[in-house]
């Protein structure tokens, strides 16, 4: 076996190149071997190993059925879709690999199959399906689809959704619009421990932000990345809420003194300023003076270049 595995390591070096090699230990008598090459090609991602796949999934070893579905989903081989469903239906064993490699295809039929399983009665299905959605979708049509299910659905499970119906958002690109009377699931997923959970959170509320908002919003600021930095930032900005912008500001200044924080909050003021000055300029040009003496050197040039004395 571990011959096997540093074979196979071997070919995954070589790529496309060893196709032909590959094709006949797809189909070869021992379970194992077919498994592993299915990895190999897996591993490879190359779309020329295709037309070598929908044989396997024939095979009557569920090990070797679940290594091809991942494969035939990593390769995304459509033709597989109406037969990928049909294993859906007779074999349980293939279930979250049929969601996952569906997920990945991304057909409308695969789409659709997935959508009727977020309606399951079974838990697990409905998670699995939930997530192949959010790794891959990215169908305005079907998010507005997991928003008619969004309130309905078990609590459990809404912050699962609402992470899928932003995921697709952000891929596809389009204005989607959770519905208002959500807000204390998306307040809730703001005060998360969770990075993921607080920028879904924010994003829900993007339209509906408040002062009342900015104690959640300055310590978001204050726990994330840059990139829920500029996040979070951005979507204050798209308030146009003066006093928003002022409270957030002042309290992240007033709460830390991290070199990053400091500069994060300068560098994106400075970026937007152009459109900040037209409805909080004085505003937040007076918080930052008053933060003046706090600041280092370097935060001084920032601050100086934005407001020259």
């Amino acid at each position: 076996i571990v011959v096997r595995y540093l074979v196979a390591d071997a070919l995954i070096i070589l790529g496309d190149s060893v196709a032909t090699l590959i094709e006949p230990y797809l189909y070869h008598e021992d379970p194992e071997v077919q498994k592993i090459s299915c990895e190999i090609i897996t591993a490879i991602g190359s779309a020329s190993f295709a037309a070598f796949m929908p044989p396997l999934l024939d095979s009557s070893n569920d090990n070797v059925l679940c290594a091809a579905i991942e494969t035939i989903g990593v390769l995304r081989v459509d033709n597989t879709v109406p037969k990928l469903i049909h294993l859906f239906e007779s074999n349980d064993a293939t279930q979250p690999y049929v969601l996952d490699a569906l997920g990945k295809i991304a057909t409308k039929e695969a789409e659709e199959f997935i959508l009727e399983q977020v309606r399951s009665e079974n838990n697990f299905i409905q998670v699995t399906a939930i997530n192949a959605l959010a790794d891959c979708s990215s169908s305005p049509n079907l998010a507005a689809k997991l928003l008619d299910i969004l309130p309905i659905a078990p609590e459990e499970l809404q912050p699962l959704l609402l992470h899928t119906i932003y995921a697709i958002a952000v891929r596809s690109d389009v204005k989607i619009t959770p519905p208002a009377f959500l807000r204390s699931l998306y307040m809730n997923l703001m005060t998360s421990d969770r990075q993921e959970d607080r920028i879904t959170g924010i994003w829900a509320l993007q339209d509906d932000l408040t002062t009342a908002e900015s104690d959640v919003l300055s310590r978001m600021y204050l726990l994330g990345d840059e990139s829920e930095r500029d996040i979070t930032f951005t979507l204050i900005l798209q308030s146009a809420d003066a006093l928003l912008l002022e409270e957030c500001v002042r309290k992240i200044l007033s709460k830390s003194t991290d070199y990053d924080v400091v500069e994060s909050v300068l560098q994106n003021l400075q970026k937007n300023w152009q459109e900040i000055s037209q409805f909080a300029g004085s505003g937040i040009g007076k918080i930052l003076e008053e933060s003046r003496s706090a600041f280092s050197d370097d935060h001084l040039e920032l601050l100086d270049s934005l407001l020259p004395r």
